[in-house]
């Protein structure tokens, strides 16, 4: 069998998926060990009786709404690639907002010794990003230990292990007093679980079957209380932070004015902006002077 026969076999098996061409491609090359680019430009090439298992393998699973990134086993995100799988949500484009507040924050006083703190790191797609674009230090945190070996793998795949430190347990838990000393600039981000399960209900089959549910729901109320939780953290350790220290949480935009009412109660000095997504949509929270 030539790589196109396999292609027109692999697109078959996905007629029901929105983008069948696209996907066929990304898998059929994935079988094969070859880029896209290399597929293209060899349609002709003869293909193993195994490469065409894994291939049928694979849109068998996209068949039936496994993500392509579990499939594929990694996600491109600020333009690197990283290691996911079943243990970690899959970085979304809109959390790039997230990041790319953060490095501007920083470039903004690039003289100041920079600390970030990414609360529920998941795959480690912020952390590493940040202390990629910055080259200052990460301290990182999650409940999951498995979704913390994907992170670590990450840092080390993308050479900044030495720079995203990665800690086990429940929001500022882990965060000692001691982590934040030598530091003139703080900034912490959240990307926590925020939805409810009647917000799930509007994500697509692929997120509600297969992506970790403790990694998208939070609770039954609005999404918001592990933001509540490590706010409240934030406010009882208020001292041990430096002046210059800001959080950004991200949050869905029908959450906006919630979000603002509870950062107005717990953190009532606090200087409150909700920046967009690409859509208009407001996405991630700012909040300075806490």
């Amino acid at each position: 069998m030539t790589r196109s026969t396999l292609l027109q076999t692999v697109t078959v098996l996905l007629q029901n998926q929105s983008h069948v061409l696209k996907d066929a491609r990304l898998l059929v090359a994935h079988a094969c060990n070859c880029s896209l680019e290399d597929l293209r430009a060899h349609p002709e090439r003869s293909v193993s009786s195994r490469t065409v298992s894994r291939a049928k393998a694979f849109g068998r699973k996209r068949a039936q709404d496994t993500p392509m990134a579990y499939i594929l086993g990694y996600r491109d995100f600020f333009g690197r690639r990283f290691i996911v799988n079943k243990h970690v949500l899959i970085p979304r484009p809109e959390t790039e907002h997230l990041v790319e507040e953060a490095v501007r924050l920083v470039s903004k006083n690039s003289s100041h010794h920079t600390l970030f703190l990414d609360i529920g790191t998941g795959s480690g797609a912020v952390a590493v990003t940040l202390a990629a674009e910055t080259r200052q230090h990460v301290v990182a945190t999650d409940t999951s230990r498995s979704a913390l070996r994907v992170a670590c793998k990450n840092a080390r795949s993308l050479d900044v292990d030495t720079l995203v430190e990665y800690k086990h347990g429940s929001l500022l838990q882990p965060i000692k007093p001691s982590y934040l000393h030598g530091f003139d600039q703080v900034i912490l981000l959240a990307n926590l679980p925020y939805l409810t399960f009647e917000l799930l209900e509007d994500s697509p089959r692929e997120v509600v079957a297969y992506e970790p549910i403790q990694a998208l729901v939070s609770d039954e109320n609005d999404g918001l209380d592990l933001y509540r939780e490590m706010l409240m953290e934030c406010a009882a350790r208020r001292r041990a932070f430096p002046q210059n220290t800001q959080i950004l949480l991200e949050i869905d935009p029908r959450q906006a004015l919630v979000a603002e009412t509870m950062v107005q109660e717990i953190l009532p000095h606090t200087t409150i902006s909700i920046l967009p997504d690409l859509a208009g949509h407001p996405r991630v929270v700012c909040l300075s002077d806490f």
